[in-house]
């Protein structure tokens, strides 16, 4: 699908949109607390008024949690309306009928209006337990650094522990809300139906899973990798070799050019990784609508599943077959 080429800056512009409005929302709130004015002694005389602060009471205090815990709420789910029209452009993508061409027609803008309209209250559900177990890891995150400022090494170890923990609990639940968002776009179901459908999934496609996501991972880290080199390459060959930059008198000296080719790399780096984020999600979604569609309409899976796709997970089901035989066989021993 072409359109799935531009679904990186669509995010990218509807995410910086959100984060500008929440920050500008929270700055608004902060500017309601009382600027109190220091006071200081000066030969026996108080002057005020040469630096102030702000003061909050315990009103403002609640209104400032609830906001930031907005403001974590509505970036996970930013992040999860993501994965949704993501999930439901492959999956239309999927149910075109062979030879797919290009595809449906205008598959983001119709993911978006079904996610916005009739998934939005399940999207927001998993969103919210994300954005608690991210609160909590990053509070947990302080209080051992805290800790361990203070000499505190019990309680350094007790929060580095449930940090650890947390964390955990954090990835796994994002690997669960991504599978659960795909059987959202498949079935309709409830956020909680789908959670219980994307565990069933894992427990029974979990060769195949764990074959792709191999895979699709060493592809990411070798894209982000090449793209991240080749742009700091690129960037240092330019302005170590061009008078423009390297020149004492022109007006676009560059100074440092390993700092300058560093964030060049940074950046080529990050917009790969927007790519490829996209990339790996589709072939989540792809392992995950082929597993349902042989299960719920075995005789469709030819008509629609490309010849491609079927035969490279019917020799990663195969390799997890031979490696669970042999491991059965080594305990068998």
């Amino acid at each position: 699908m072409p359109s799935l080429v531009i679904a990186p800056a669509i995010e990218a512009v509807c995410k910086l949109t959100v984060v500008v409005s929440l920050l500008g929302g929270l700055a608004m709130l902060i500017s309601t607390a009382e600027m109190r004015p220091d006071t200081m002694t000066v030969r026996g005389e108080v002057v005020g008024g040469l630096t102030r602060q702000l003061e909050f009471n315990d009103e403002h205090k609640l209104m400032l949690a609830y906001y930031v815990i907005g403001m974590f709420w509505l970036g996970e789910l930013s992040n999860s309306v993501s994965q949704f029209v993501i999930s439901y452009s492959v999956i239309l993508w999927y149910y075109h009928p062979k030879p797919k061409g290009f595809g449906p027609t205008a598959p983001l803008v119709r993911g978006f209006i079904v996610g916005l309209f009739y998934h939005l209250g399940s999207l927001a559900l998993g969103a919210f337990m994300l954005a608690w177990l991210r609160w909590v890891r990053i509070i947990m995150m302080w209080i051992s650094r805290q800790a361990k400022n203070d000499g505190n090494m019990v309680c350094f170890a007790l929060a580095s522990c449930c940090t650890c923990c947390i964390t955990f609990a954090q990835r796994y639940m994002e690997f669960i809300n991504k599978n659960a968002y795909i059987d959202i776009a498949l079935s309709s179901s409830n956020f909680c139906t789908a959670g219980q459908n994307a565990l069933g999934f894992i427990s029974s496609a979990g060769g195949k899973v764990l074959v792709l996501n191999g895979a699709c991972f060493v592809v990411c880290i070798a894209v982000v990798l090449g793209v991240g080199t080749c742009t700091t390459g690129m960037t240092w060959l330019l302005v170590t070799t061009n008078s423009r930059y390297t020149s004492d008198h022109s007006l676009h000296h560059v100074e440092n050019p390993y700092f300058v080719s560093a964030i060049a790399g940074f950046i080529g780096a990050s917009v790969a990784l927007c790519f490829m984020v996209i990339f790996d999600h589709v072939a989540d979604t792809l392992v995950y609508v082929f597993v349902w569609n042989r299960s719920h309409g075995h005789n469709t899976v030819a008509k629609y599943c490309p010849d491609v796709l079927m035969n490279l997970l019917e020799e990663a089901e195969r390799a997890s077959v031979g490696r669970e035989f042999k491991f059965q066989a080594v305990q068998g021993r």
